[in-house]
């Protein structure tokens, strides 16, 4: 059972913070509409991070999720999205990009090249693979995305992938905090970058 649905019918109602760094603007380029967080940022805005934050955490990381781990879903709009960061950190921070961070950055195929995805810890050795690129092609943003954080490690899916891909969190062990972001981000600094959110599970 979720405990949390969120699919903003009441804007950033009680749970949420905006996010608004490094060039990103909530005012300007955020927007509630039919039920969507709709986030649109211009190039020429650095690295225009704008979005979502939890005010508190989603959950805090127990023995339990050894078997049963916690487990976010993202539900996106393609068809609005070019290009956004999922994190998880263990503490509220209006730029999460100096913790320790699970980042998760999506960009969809565009004339400055081809989609990707990229799972790393900001601050650790710890990235999927050699270089944190997942082996996939995206042309458009997935439709969802899913992450289980267990005590250790987290799991990445994405629409479109058969099985997940997984690397080693040492900062998540048991106690920890989680706070979900979830902001724009293009693909190099200065470029456009959209994102928009129909549903995040948790």
């Amino acid at each position: 059972e979720p405990a949390l649905i969120e699919n903003f019918q009441n804007g950033l109602g009680s749970r949420w913070d905006p996010v608004a760094v490094v060039g990103g603007d909530f005012g300007r380029f955020a927007r509630f509409e039919s039920g969507k967080l709709v986030v649109n940022v211009p190039r020429g805005n650095s690295w225009g991070k704008t979005g979502i934050q939890s005010k508190q955490p989603i959950f805090t990381v127990n023995r339990s999720f050894e078997t049963q781990p916690g487990l976010i879903l993202i539900k996106t709009d393609p068809k609005l999205t070019t290009g956004f960061v999922v994190t998880l950190a263990s503490s509220w921070h209006h730029d999460v990009w100096v913790l320790q961070t699970v980042w998760v950055h999506i960009v969809s195929s565009t004339a400055e090249g081809e989609g990707s995805v990229a799972f790393i810890n900001t601050h650790g050795p710890e990235k999927y693979g050699s270089d944190g690129r997942l082996p996939i092609k995206l042309w458009e943003a997935p439709e969802w995305i899913g992450l289980k954080v267990y005590p250790g490690k987290v799991a990445l899916q994405v629409s479109g992938m058969d099985t997940p891909a997984v690397i080693e969190m040492g900062w998540i062990g048991e106690g920890t905090p989680v706070y979900l972001q979830v902001f724009s981000h293009p693909r190099a600094e200065g470029g456009p970058s959209a994102v928009a959110i129909n549903e995040i599970r948790v």
